[in-house]
Parts: C-alpha cells; structure tokens; sequence
C-alpha cells in the first residue's frame, strides 16, 4: 500500500498521534523573517526560550547594545531565540538594520509601529515597549513573561551596573522629568522636583541591591542542562566575562 494512502488511512481511524500546532504559529500569525528578508516558519521558536528586541536603526542605546546581544545570542542560540520588533521609520530601513550587523536572529516584519492594526504595533503595546531598546523574554510557549526587560542583565555584569546605579545623579532624571511635565502644560514647584528627586534616588539604591543580589547569584556554579533557565544563561555569561576579563 502507498505510505500516503497508509497514514491517511491510519490517521482516520485514530492510529497516529494527532498533530498539535505550534504555539507560536498563533503569536507570530503572519510568519518570521531572517535578516535576508526570508520567511521563517514560527514552529522554529518551538522548545526555545524566546526574547523579544523591540530596537530600531535610528536609536542611538540600540546601536550601542545590539553587539552585546549578538555576542550573548552566539554564546546560547541553541536554547534561545531571539525576534526583533523594529520601531524604524520604513521597511527598508529596518531590513539595513538587521543586514548591517548582520543579526543572526529573526524578525516580525516591518509595519509602521504608529499605527495601529499591526502586529508590531500590538506587541509594542502589550509589553510597554515605548522605550527601546528593550529585550522582554518569554517563556518557552509564549504565555508568560520571564522578564520584562532583560536589557542591563545582558548589557552589563550586574556589580557593574550596581555600583553606576549608586553613582548615578537623580537630579539628571529629575530635570528630564520637570521639563516633560512643563511641556504638558503643567506647573512643577521647587517642592515638588526635589521630592522627585528623592524619590528617584530611592528607586537607583533599590535597583541597586537588586543587582548586587544579582551579582551574589552568580557566583554559584550553574551547569546547564538540556532545558535551562533564562537565569541559569545569564549567570553563565556573567562567570564567561569575569573569565575573560580576567584573561586581559
């Protein structure tokens, strides 16, 4: 008997494992592309870890932190995937992007992130993306966040990043935060920044101790195994770049 006719046949009658859909088919229902502009299929994602890179070409701290991320997709690709959402202008701006470094990951196509109706428009929304870049990782299905932006765990050794936190003048963020509101329109009394001051110091300490913990994590002795963490990655890389920086 033909081997087609055979599994039709075997598949009427219930003898074959049904097939079951990718997740991730209904999440990226119009399709991935690579950084040639070709189709990937979403089943591809299947098993990984995935993170979302919501970037664009014409900002400046995406240019500055796509090397690194390139330099951590390299090190752990077989457990993770990553897809970028662009904020660029147009469509041929974003396909230079991806091309110019070239980014080995994959893509939503281009469509204009001002505009709603489109599916980089929605993912924007949904994981609060209006700043970029931002690196939201999901978990293996796509229906939870592991991390809502995994930006500086890549980006920096979190000691690093604990100690610029603690260094880091408020008043900067502050100013940057009166001169928005006072465009809107409002009125920001001298009382009202220097709360706003405090209250941003408050957040970097805390920010800070967070990442110290981070750092302490770290130091432990992680062996990946065939489905490992999101943090069982980090802390690897973290122990990878202490080692090579001690290797200069």
């Amino acid at each position: 008997m033909n081997k087609v006719v055979l599994a039709f046949c075997c598949a009427c009658l219930g003898l074959l494992p049904p097939v079951v859909a990718s997740p991730w088919s209904e999440f990226f229902p119009d399709g991935l592309i690579n950084a040639k502009g070709e189709p990937v299929a979403p089943a591809s994602l299947d098993g990984k870890i995935v993170c979302l890179y919501f970037s664009a070409s014409w900002c400046g701290p995406c240019r500055g932190f796509t090397p690194k991320l390139i330099d951590f997709y390299k090190r752990y690709a077989p457990d993770i995937e990553i897809v970028l959402v662009s904020k660029d202008r147009n469509r041929k701006a974003f396909l230079n992007y991806m091309a110019e470094y070239p980014m080995p990951w994959l893509a939503v196509d281009w469509a204009d992130s001002k505009v709603d109706g489109n599916l980089p428009r929605e993912l924007i929304k949904k994981y609060h993306a209006g700043g970029i870049p931002k690196l939201v990782v999901l978990s293996r299905d796509g229906n939870s966040v592991v991390e809502a932006n995994a930006r500086m765990q890549v980006a920096i050794l979190p000691e690093d990043y604990a100690e610029k936190l603690r260094n880091s003048d408020p008043k900067q963020s502050a100013q940057r935060w009166r001169k928005r509101e006072e465009a809107k329109g409002k009125t920001i009394s001298d009382e009202a920044y220097t709360l706003h001051v405090g209250h941003i110091k408050e957040r970097y300490l805390k920010m800070a101790e967070t990442y110290d913990a981070a750092a302490k994590a770290s130091l432990r002795e992680v062996h990946l195994g065939e489905n490992p963490e999101w943090l069982d990655l980090v802390h690897d890389y973290y122990r990878q770049l202490r080692a090579e920086a001690g290797e200069n």
